[in-house]
């Protein structure tokens, strides 16, 4: 006998220990079984029995689809006790899903005793006009009891999208008709043609809703209802233009939260429902806590941020993708753009960061009360080639020259570029250049903190100050700057030296100085000392840094550099 065909001990050791699982289950089955003999299930007082039925059928009734929604009914088989208390539980019976056969419908709504109902579909119901025209008189008659709508809306290809869609299914059966007491509503609408198609709209009327959220499909602006007690709002996926959208939150007083990412029209021209919304000049929202859109052209969020009023508390994001246009005008031009996009809204603020990488930039703008704004540029905003794409970091900073950010006391630079894909031979991770920080350090009387981290050429801020000062012997660039972190950023100990020297000489001398102490090897730091009230050093802890030919290429555990 070959002693290789008996089992191993490991292939025995399995074998066991799933003979162990097997009878362990079935002797934990057995108790259980022996349990409820000494204890009958119908002997549960109602209320055990009716914890178990709301468990059972939720359980069954997230699996969606109408076919899986009635698998919770086995519980009535369980015993004529639990049968009794789950066909007297209304609340069992308050959520119907439209596309059901009518009989199940109206069998659910006589059990629901008036409670609140929760409509939902789980299929697309236009294709069959008697199931449509049921599901429609349904929602006309118990309008007056509907509390949430969870709609799932699916045409198919061969349906027109318009005359197919929700808002269209709507307008026939319900109109202008009020939901006295909906409170919640999730309208899912799938576009098959989405590519061409522009923004599908509907009318709801529901004076007490909380909580909209919409996809591929929006609210009709020449003909928005007020809500009054709207928090949360919720827009995605739909082909349309900001004017729109503004009528719908100028419609919302009471907003706290509002999620939009749409898909701008690729021309003006396809404006659809927006040709003529109404006209919005002032929109105050005092409950605002964060806003986000997605999707739009600048030159349209310019508009909304110049009419947004933010209360003190709020958080909002902005982001914005450009739509390429087909005539070159300077609202193309993101140097243009920022100081019309921030002012007067960078009054607000009290700290400015900019994070850069190697084709992209977000500005970021923060105050003491924790309110924030934040603007994201994509790459694909630039017309040109995937390689030579040109640096945002510089418009970005720029619109600083405009003196508009007087308030600002804290400069966060931020560079998270380590290498840039192909063989470019071009630097990265640098500053703007010594002219242009210049200028715009000029606009920032009031500044009191300067980060600069993970960059090249933190000279060219040192020479920003010595230009200042060789250009006007009396003029001195923020003179309220008190602490410079050069956290990860090379930087050649002279200049430095020199940069801190001329500071105490003038009066304004620095209170913390942070810099990487690897970079100070050949240089006594004791000089740096005497300048400044505090000096750190702090090691060099990024993993990789590669800022291109004459730049710092530095490793972990090297901390060397080389030109």
């Amino acid at each position: 006998m070959d002693l290789s065909d008996l089992p191993s001990d490991d292939l025995r050791s399995e074998r066991l220990a799933e003979a162990f699982n097997e009878s362990s289950i079935a002797f934990k089955v057995k108790l259980r079984r022996e349990h409820n003999l000494e204890v009958p299930f119908g002997r549960l007082p109602d209320d055990i029995l009716r914890e178990i039925s709301i468990e059972h059928v939720h359980i069954w009734r997230m699996a969606r689809g109408w076919k899986k929604c009635f698998g919770w009914r086995t519980i009535l088989a369980v015993s004529s006790r639990l049968r009794s208390v789950t066909l007297e539980t209304p609340t069992l019976w308050t959520t119907i899903s439209l596309d059901w056969p009518t009989a199940i419908i109206y069998l659910f709504r006589s059990r629901s005793k008036g409670l609140p109902l929760h409509l939902q579909t789980d299929r697309y119901i236009g294709n069959d006009e008697h199931k449509a025209q049921a599901a429609g008189k349904f929602i006309a008659l118990n309008i007056d009891v509907i509390s949430s709508l969870d709609i799932t809306w699916d045409p198919p290809f061969q349906v027109n999208i318009k005359a197919g869609s929700f808002g269209a299914f709507l307008s026939t059966h319900i109109g202008a008709q009020p939901f006295p007491h909906l409170r919640r509503a999730k309208i899912l609408h799938e576009d098959p043609d989405i590519v061409s198609s522009y923004a599908l709209t509907m009318k709801l009327n529901a004076p007490q809703l909380e909580c909209l959220h919409l996809e591929a499909i929006c609210l009709n602006p020449k003909s928005i209802f007020q809500f009054p007690r709207l928090r949360t709002l919720h827009i995605q996926e739909v082909k349309t233009n900001v004017h729109i959208i503004w009528p719908v939150l100028a419609a919302c007083p009471l907003l706290e939260s509002c999620f939009i990412d749409c898909t701008a029209p690729r021309t003006r021209s396809q404006f659809g429902d927006a040709a003529s919304p109404p006209w919005i000049s002032n929109l105050v929202l005092p409950s605002l806590k964060t806003l986000t859109i997605n999707g739009f052209e600048w030159v349209d969020i310019i508009t909304f941020s110049n009419f947004l009023r933010l209360p003190s508390d709020s958080t909002a994001k902005l982001s914005f993708e450009m739509i390429p246009s087909r005539n070159l005008d300077e609202d193309d031009d993101l140097a243009l753009v920022l100081p019309r996009l921030l002012n007067p809204l960078i009054l607000h603020y009290t700290e400015l960061v900019l994070i850069h990488a190697w084709n992209t930039s977000k500005v970021k703008l923060c105050s003491v009360e924790g309110s924030s704004l934040e603007l994201g540029f994509e790459d694909i905003l630039y017309d040109s080639t995937f390689f030579d794409l040109p640096d945002p970091l510089a418009p970005s900073f720029s619109f600083l020259s405009e003196g508009i950010a007087k308030n600002l006391t804290i400069l966060d630079l931020t560079n998270t570029t380590s290498e840039i894909p192909g063989d470019t031979g071009r630097a990265i991770g640098t500053l703007p250049c010594h002219e242009m920080m210049a200028s715009a350090l000029k606009g920032l009387p009031n500044l009191v903190i300067f980060r600069a981290t993970r960059w090249a050429n933190t000279d060219s801020l040192f020479l920003a100050f010595k230009l200042a000062c060789e250009t006007d012997a009396y003029q001195i660039l923020c003179p309220s700057l008190r602490e410079l972190s050069l956290r990860n950023s090379y930087f050649i100990p002279q200049m430095l030296l020199e940069f801190v020297q001329m500071r105490k000489r003038r009066g304004v001398e620095l209170e913390v100085l942070t810099v990487v102490g690897e970079f100070l090897a050949d240089f006594d730091p004791s000089l740096l000392e005497d300048q400044v009230t505090r000096l750190i050093e702090e090691p060099f802890d990024t993993d990789f840094f590669d800022y291109g030919e004459g730049g710092l290429y530095c490793r972990r555990g090297h901390g060397s550099t080389s030109s």
